[in-house]
C-alpha cells in the first residue's frame, strides 16, 4: 500500500502530542528513558487485520567507499542493528470498524547495548543524520499485517536521542603554532601538546583573483583559537603574522568548515563538510610585528550550523565505529607591496565536547532572526569551493 495511503490511516503520537502534532517532533530523549505514545489507526472502510505491531529500534547505516576504489564504484555498506524492541498491539483476526482506533505503547531506551565482536558493553550514541554516508537513526515503526503480501501498511517516525548533560564546561584555552612549509606534514600530525596552529601554504588556486605567487615567502601566518570546544561556548579567532614587511597584509577572507571524519574497522572517508563559516573581516589589516588581531570574537560553533546544536554531535565511538571532526581554516590576505592575494591553510584536528542542545539563559536576549544568517550571493559558486568541499549542510556569515 502506498507511504500517502498509510499516512492517511496510520498515525504514531508520543505523549503530549495531540491529533495535529507533527511526526517531527523536537523532543529529545536520553538513556534509561521511558518512551510512551499512543498508535493510532483510522481505516476509511472496515478492514480485516491479522496483526499490528510497533517496532522499537536504533539503526547505524554506514556506506563507504574503499580506499582508492571510488571511481569503480566500490562502497562498502552496513548496517549495523544497536537494538530492535517489538510490541504486539493486535492480534487476530480481526475486523476494524471505519473509526479512530488507538493502542498505547511504551519502550525503555537502553543506555547500553551489545554488538556483534565487541567484549563490553557500548553506550548508545545520539541521533546523528546529517552525512548521508554515516548515520545513527532510532525510529518508531507500526506495522498492520507484517510479513504478508497483500492488505500491508506500515508508517515510521524519527526519535531523538541526546545522552548529555548540559555541563559547564571550562573556559577554552587558544591555540597556535608555526606555520609549516608545504612540504612538511601538519604539525599536529606530530606534536604533543602545542599552543598554536598554523595556516600552511593552499597549494591549489580557488580563483583567477588569486594568481601564482611571487612575494618571497618571509612571512608566518598563525591562527590563535580553542581546538576543543562545546556547542555554545563563547571563544575568540585572532591572526598572528611575523614578517620583515614593513606595511601590513589586508585580510580579504577568513572561511572555517567543519568536517566530520568517518572510520569504520579499517576503512575511512576523507573528511567531510558539514558547515562552514565565512567571517566578515575583509579590509582589517594584519601588521606583521606578531601582533594579536582579532578576527571574530564571541563566536559559538553553533553560529556555525545556524543555532542547531544537534548537528554538533561531540565526538563518539560504538564498536568499530568512530565520529571524529577536523577544521579547515583558509585565510586570504591581500599583499599592499604587490597587490596580490595570499592564501595560508591548515586542517586541524578539533572535538567537539559534550554539552546541552540550548544556551542556558540566553534565548531571551537573542535578537528574532540572530541565527538566520545566509552566505552572500556566489558565495556556494562551484569556481569557490567545487568538489573539494562539495556542499555542506549550512553556510553561513558573521
Amino acid at each position: 500500500m502506498s507511504n500517502t495511503l498509510a499516512q492517511d490511516h496510520l498515525r504514531i503520537f508520543l505523549d503530549g502530542e495531540t491529533g495535529h502534532a507533527s511526526e517531527q517532533s523536537t523532543q529529545h530523549y536520553r538513556p534509561g528513558q521511558t518512551i510512551r505514545g499512543v498508535a493510532s489507526y483510522s481505516p476509511s472502510t472496515e478492514v480485516k487485520v491479522e496483526a499490528m505491531i510497533i517496532i522499537f529500534k536504533a539503526t547505524l547505516y554506514i556506506e563507504l567507499a574503499e580506499s582508492g576504489q571510488a571511481s569503480y564504484g566500490c562502497i562498502r555498506s552496513h548496517n549495523q542493528n544497536l537494538f530492535r524492541y517489538e510490541t504486539l498491539l493486535l492480534k487476530g483476526p480481526h475486523k476494524v470498524s471505519p473509526k479512530p482506533h488507538e493502542w498505547p505503547f511504551e519502550f525503555e531506551l537502553p543506555e547500553k547495548v551489545k554488538l556483534p565482536f565487541v567484549a563490553d558493553m557500548q553506550p548508545v550514541p545520539p541521533t546523528w543524520r546529517v552525512l548521508q554516508v554515516a548515520r545513527v537513526v532510532y525510529s518508531l515503526k507500526l506495522c498492520v499485517n507484517p510479513n504478508r503480501s497483500t492488505r500491508t501498511m506500515e508508517i515510521e517516525r524519527g526519535i531523538n536521542v541526546w545522552p548529555y548533560d548540559h555541563m559547564e564546561l571550562p573556559t577554552p584555552a587558544p591555540e597556535t603554532q608555526q606555520l609549516l612549509d608545504p612540504t612538511q606534514k601538519p604539525s599536529w600530525l606530530t606534536r604533543r601538546r602545542s599552543s598554536t596552529i598554523s595556516l600552511t601554504q593552499l597549494t591549489r588556486r580557488r580563483s583567477s583573483t588569486v594568481g601564482n605567487t611571487t612575494t618571497p615567502q618571509n612571512f608566518n601566518l598563525n591562527v590563535s583559537m580553542p581546538v576543543s570546544l562545546g556547542a555554545w561556548q563563547r571563544f575568540n579567532i585572532q591572526l598572528v603574522c611575523n614578517g620583515t614587511s614593513d606595511l601590513p597584509f589586508v585580510l580579504q577572507t577568513c572561511e572555517l568548515v567543519l568536517k566530520a571524519q568517518i572510520s569504520s574497522t579499517n576503512v575511512s572517508t576523507s573528511a567531510l563538510p558539514i558547515c562552514k563559516l565565512k567571517l566578515l573581516g575583509r579590509g582589517l589589516e594584519i601588521p606583521t610585528d606578531g601582533s594579536y588581531i582579532t578576527v571574530k570574537r564571541n563566536m559559538m560553533l553553533v553560529d556555525m550550523t545556524r543555532g542547531d546544536a544537534t548537528m554538533l554531535v561531540p565526538n563518539f565511538s560504538i564498536g568499530f565505529f568512530k565520529l571524529a571532526y577536523v577544521l579547515d581554516v583558509c585565510v586570504q590576505l591581500l599583499d599592499a607591496k604587490t597587490q596580490e592575494v595570499l592564501e595560508r591553510r591548515a586542517e586541524l584536528p578539533f572535538m567537539v565536547l559534550p554539552g546541552g542542545l540550548e544556551e542556558e539563559g540566553s534565548d531571551e536576549d537573542a535578537p528574532p532572526g540572530f541565527h538566520d544568517v545566509v552566505s552572500p550571493p556566489g558565495y556556494e559558486e562551484e569556481s569557490v569551493w567545487g568538489n573539494e568541499f562539495r556542499t555542506p549542510a549550512y553556510t553561513v556569515t558573521a
